[in-house]
């Protein structure tokens, strides 16, 4: 009984130091065009908070339902198979995407079409100083952002960098949330603003 309880204690330990790793999903869109729907991923399952995803493959349905608020870590458009996607139905500022600390949204240079974030997007859990990304890499594509952009709840400065070789359009306004939030251009490419 008393080696039960130590290997019982040493396990509670080191899940405690070490927690369960985030995934990274492959959009494969087997079904319909929602995020939540887990066979429309590789790895099947419905990626969330602290998770990335790649979209690199054509898709019936490239407008994806993100439902009624998703947060993620990563979100990148990879190979020249990649569709024209859109994240975020119903129209510009239906839906609204959070990226987790550190969250970025990349165009690889590969990438042969338009992609736009239709949903709003907030930046940051709220609980510390976190930066963020924008990235384009393209020659003669664009990385649209239709919704607003907003610094989550709590007193902290959120850092969005906009870079790449690519040109970059930020439709909607940008403000502060609880905080405050930068914006740092770097990079060839255009960024466009209204």
């Amino acid at each position: 009984m008393k080696r039960k309880i130590v290997f019982q204690f040493i396990i509670f330990v080191f899940s405690s130091i070490y927690p369960a790793f985030a995934d990274t999903y492959t959009w494969q869109e087997t079904n319909d065009g929602n995020w939540a729907t887990t066979s429309n991923w590789s790895p099947a399952g419905a990626p969330g908070t602290g998770d990335s995803v790649t979209f690199n493959s054509a898709s019936d349905n490239a407008i994806i339902d993100v439902g009624s608020g998703l947060t993620i870590k990563d979100i990148q458009f990879d190979t020249a198979s990649a569709a024209a996607y859109t994240i975020g139905s119903g129209g510009a500022k239906s839906q609204t995407l959070t990226l987790d600390d550190g969250g970025s949204i990349t165009m690889s240079s590969a990438v042969a079409n338009n992609e736009t974030i239709n949903s709003n997007i907030t930046l940051g859990n709220g609980t510390a100083t976190a930066s963020f990304s924008l990235t384009n890499d393209t020659a003669g594509n664009a990385l649209t952002i239709a919704g607003a952009i907003t610094g989550s709840t709590g007193a902290y400065t959120r850092t969005l960098t906009v870079t790449g070789d690519g040109t970059i359009t930020l439709s909607g306004a940008i403000t502060d949330g609880g905080g405050t939030v930068g914006l740092t251009k770097s990079g060839s490419g255009t960024l466009n603003t209204s």
